[in-house]
């Protein structure tokens, strides 16, 4: 079993916390199942141990938008309906077979209004998130596609070997046949 102190790094290990933690599950996932579809509520988060998950809107013409990815050691959840306790506005899909823990969204409430620690954790990794988010936006933005596409790639070369080409064309604002435009460039 892995340490979920990796994972929750930064966290004190109190005994509400090591609680917290006997309440994570660990289980695979089969390649191409949805975790959440838009519409639906959260019912868990899930933090990647192995694999890949894609999160994705459909455009008004009904095609496959990718909004995110999830590797390990990230934290994988649909963040409207996570939060907001509303309806999903993003789906998430396996894109890969997949080691996760499963926390409940019960589960965590119960924990985050008794546990101060983890409440600062939680606002520390959401400002992370926040911040790489609005990185990527910025990016999506003010670089033209070959450097959206050389920058997501240092920083994310791992995502290559389990996430189709088309994905990340989507995910980076860009067209399949750019994409390998700029990566026949860079060979």
């Amino acid at each position: 079993m892995h340490s979920l102190q990796y994972y929750y790094q930064g966290l004190e290990l109190s005994p509400e916390v090591q609680d917290f933690f006997s309440q994570h599950q660990e289980i695979r996932i089969t390649k191409n199942t949805s975790l959440i579809r838009q519409g639906e509520g959260s019912r868990y988060y899930w933090i990647v141990i192995e694999g890949l998950v894609r999160s994705f809107v459909y455009s008004s013409e009904g095609e496959e938008i990718t909004t995110g990815f999830f590797d390990p050691p990230n934290i994988c959840l649909e963040f409207s309906s996570f939060f907001l306790h509303s309806s999903a506005v993003e789906n998430l899909v396996s894109v890969s077979e997949l080691s996760v823990f499963q926390v409940s969204k019960a589960i965590f409430f119960k924990y985050f209004e008794q546990c101060p620690s983890l409440q600062q954790w939680g606002r520390t990794w959401m400002v992370n998130f926040l911040i790489n988010r609005q990185s990527y936006f910025l990016s999506n933005h003010t670089d033209d596609a070959k450097n959206r596409y050389q920058k997501w790639i240092e920083s994310n070369p791992h995502i290559m070997k389990y996430a189709p080409l088309k994905t990340i064309a989507s995910y980076l604002g860009i067209t399949d046949s750019t994409l390998s435009r700029i990566r026949r460039e860079l060979l």
